[in-house]
């Protein structure tokens, strides 16, 4: 009991993790848009998306990507782009052992109809 917990305690210890607020963007999106004689639809509010990667050892599994996070967040909910996007860099990591990096996206998710009034 006295190793598992001793064990545990060195793992936690060792242990850490963070989170930065990379930016906010007023529209983003992944692909072109056109906005011109469209209306704009909101989908979803506080949509969030991720492109996170492990670390094994001490080797990421490959490299997190904005555009990742922000096309997995539109595209969850059937939208075109986001408004009032909020960026951040997650981490954290037992080193050595395992860990994982990466984005997050959080924003309004909209989508564009044909405006019929104009």
């Amino acid at each position: 009991m006295r190793k598992s917990l001793l064990a545990l305690c060195l793992i936690s210890i060792m242990s850490f993790g963070c989170s930065a607020q990379i930016g906010n963007l007023s529209v983003a999106a992944t692909k072109n848009i056109e906005f011109s004689q469209k209306k704009k639809v909101l989908v979803q509010t506080g949509v969030e998306g991720e492109d996170i990667k492990s670390i094994i050892i001490m080797f990421p599994t490959g490299q997190s990507q904005i555009d990742k996070a922000i096309s997995n967040a539109v595209s969850s909910v059937g939208g075109d782009y986001m408004e009032n996007a909020r960026i951040t860099n997650k981490f954290w990591l037992i080193p050595y052992i395992y860990g994982r990096a990466g984005f997050k996206v959080t924003g309004d998710v909209y989508r564009l109809e044909p405006d019929s009034t104009k």
